[in-house]
């Protein structure tokens, strides 16, 4: 029998043991509280979840989902521990998929899209350096706001009514935040199970006009969509309060994050709806994902970084 709770508790209880490090385990949590377990080290919890993981039989779909997810968070709490694991190997085991180089002609492709957008946005090489056009579309914080709330009022509604989804809500609270890390945009629980939406204004980040427009299509209408969504299957009893306690750490974040990229791809009404600018942050996205996955592969394969720069 799979022990729900005691998973539940276990989670919960790792991302309390996390907190002092500044490490969030849990991304989601779509379910009603469960007691944390209470853990001392990062080696109880891995004891814990090794216990945990050996005691799913994989009899469906989602046990074997929950099964994955265990050994997911044993190859992560390994990491953490200063364990030297092979790339390819917890790769494979964090998202469920084997690291693969994205074909030169692939890339090749993406950037003749990139060129065609660019030129329809109005830039030309030998008119004016590429520096100048990134400040003309460059836009401050408070028109990255303005922008947030507009899109979330035009571009939702249409990719609801596309997915005959028009009485859905997902209420949210919105923060504006300046964290020295990689992410513009973040979606969330609160630790009381609001759904929250966190923008990154650090000055290591530029933001441009057409941004807003792509990342309210990932954040709201993919990540707050699908976990509404995931809520309420859980309350019907659809589905097991195990997968609704999300970690990025996890074949579910990977997952996740390329169907909350390809909202506009599979919706004609929402792409339709997208301002050329906001196509060429879409596009542009998806040229940094191809480079910076063969990077990661590459770096990992030992090559020279000066050499790939």
């Amino acid at each position: 029998m799979l022990e729900t709770n005691a998973i539940m508790a276990a989670y919960r209880g790792w991302h309390n043991l996390e907190k002092p490090n500044n490490i969030d385990i849990i991304d989601f949590d779509l379910v009603p509280p469960v007691k944390p377990e209470v853990f001392q080290s990062r080696e109880e919890v891995l004891d814990r979840i090794q216990l945990l993981h050996s005691n799913v039989k994989s009899t469906d779909s989602q046990e074997e989902f929950i099964k994955a997810k265990l050994n997911a968070s044993t190859y992560y709490l390994r990491a953490l521990m200063g364990e030297d694991i092979p790339y390819d190997e917890y790769v494979e085991n964090i998202t469920g998929i084997k690291p693969q180089l994205i074909p030169d002609e692939e890339i090749r492709r993406q950037k003749t899209t990139m060129d065609n957008l660019l030129h329809e946005v109005g830039y030309r090489r030998e008119k004016e350096t590429f520096e100048v056009f990134s400040s003309r579309i460059r836009i401050t914080r408070n028109e990255a706001e303005r922008e947030a709330k507009r899109c979330e009022e035009t571009l939702i509604p249409i990719e609801l009514q596309s997915l005959t989804l028009g009485n859905i809500e997902f209420p949210h609270e919105i923060r504006l935040e300046e964290e020295r890390d990689y992410w513009m945009g973040w979606t969330s629980t609160t630790p009381e199970g609001l759904l929250l939406l966190r923008y990154n204004f650090h000055p290591m980040h530029s933001w441009f006009k057409g941004d807003m427009e792509f990342l309210t299509l990932h954040e709201v209408g993919g990540h707050f969509v699908q976990a509404t969504l995931l809520k309420a299957r859980i309350a019907k009893g659809e589905v097991n309060p195990v997968i609704g306690i999300t970690t990025v750490q996890e074949p579910h974040t990977f997952v996740g994050e390329g169907t909350a990229d390809a909202i506009s791809y599979f919706l004609p009404e929402v792409e339709n709806a997208l301002s050329p600018l906001g196509l060429l942050a879409r596009e542009q996205r998806a040229i940094r994902d191809y480079v910076q996955n063969n990077a990661h592969i590459w770096i990992n394969q030992g090559r020279n970084p000066d050499e790939l720069v």
